[in-house]
């Protein structure tokens, strides 16, 4: 039987990133933006959340 998969993405804003975090990691995080030092902080922010709950490697495709 099919099962259509649908995937919600969700904007989460710098703002609000430390709050969603909290909730729980995503499967996955695109981050996108013109501010390279923003961009880079966020990485880091999710990366540090990931250890913090057993992560101990990433992986880049």
């Amino acid at each position: 039987m099919f099962r259509p998969l649908f995937i919600c993405m969700q904007k989460i804003f710098p703002e609000t990133l430390q709050f969603s975090l909290n909730k729980g990691l995503q499967p996955f995080y695109l981050l996108t933006g013109n501010d390279l030092l923003l961009v880079n902080e966020t990485k880091d922010a999710i990366i540090h959340t990931a250890r913090l709950n057993g992560f101990d490697e990433k992986k880049r495709s």
